[in-house]
C-alpha cells in the first residue's frame, strides 16, 4: 500500500537547554558540517545509527507531527501565513509556495521589518520525494530582480554565496524566489528545506512544502 506523510501545524517552545536524538543514515562529520556556526562539534554526536543534538542555554524548539494518509490531530499545515515554518531570529518569513511548475518551486518570503536586508549565502539542508530514491537537482536559485542564477545549491552541500545578492525589501513587501532543478522534476508530494545566511550574519531556516 502506499503511505503519504501529511505534516501537521508547526508548534514551538522555548527550554532551557535540552537533547534530541533521533535516528539517521549520516555520520557525526557530515552533521557537524550541517551544522557548522549553529552547534560546536563536541555537542553533535552519532553512535548506532542515531543523531543526539546538545544544547546550552535557552534555545526555541520547533517541530510538527506527520500523518500517515491524514491529517494529524491538531490540523493540516497550511500553505501561507507566517506560521508554517520556523523563521529563527529574523524578520523574513515564509509566507507561501506556488504549485510545481515542471522543474520549478517558486517560495514567496515576507520581510516584516523596517530595512532592506540581503540574503548573501544560502544552502539546501533536507529534501523528501516519498515516491522516488532520486532527488531532482542541483537546483538554481533565480534572483527576482535580474533573473540570473544567483547561486546553485546541492542537496546536503555546503553554503554558497549569491551573488547576485537577493534584496528582500522591507515593510512587509513579498518578494518571490525560484528554485530550479537542474535535473529531473519537482513533485507536489516533494518538500525540502533550505537555509539562508543575512547580511548581518543571522539565519533563517525555511520548511518549503510544495503545493497541490
Amino acid at each position: 500500500m502506499s503511505v503519504e506523510p501529511v505534516p501537521g501545524r508547526i508548534d514551538s517552545t522555548t527550554v532551557d537547554g535540552g537533547q534530541v536524538t533521533y535516528p539517521t543514515g549520516l555520520s557525526e562529520s557530515t552533521w557537524e558540517d550541517l551544522l557548522q556556526g549553529q552547534l560546536p562539534p563536541e555537542d553533535v554526536t552519532v553512535a548506532d545509527g542515531n543523531l543526539t543534538l546538545a544544547a546550552s542555554g535557552e534555545i526555541e524548539v520547533a517541530c510538527s507531527p506527520i500523518g500517515l494518509n491524514e491529517v494529524p490531530e491538531g490540523g493540516e499545515r497550511g500553505t501561507a501565513g507566517p506560521d508554517i515554518n520556523p523563521t529563527g531570529p529574523n524578520a523574513v518569513e515564509l509566507r507561501s509556495t506556488a504549485n510545481p511548475n515542471n522543474q520549478e518551486v517558486t517560495a514567496t518570503f515576507n520581510n516584516t521589518g523596517d530595512e532592506d536586508v540581503d540574503v548573501v549565502r544560502a544552502r539546501l539542508t533536507f529534501y523528501n520525494d516519498p515516491q522516488s530514491n532520486q532527488i531532482p537537482g542541483p537546483f538554481d536559485v533565480i534572483d527576482p530582480a535580474t533573473g540570473d542564477t544567483a547561486a546553485t545549491l546541492e542537496v546536503l552541500g555546503p553554503f554558497q554565496t549569491l551573488d547576485p545578492e537577493i534584496t528582500l525589501t522591507g515593510n512587509e513587501t513579498e518578494t518571490t524566489i525560484t528554485f530550479k532543478a537542474t535535473n529531473g522534476q519537482v513533485s507536489d508530494r516533494d518538500f525540502f528545506v533550505v537555509e539562508f545566511v543575512f547580511e548581518d550574519g543571522r539565519r533563517g531556516t525555511y520548511f518549503v512544502d510544495v503545493p497541490q
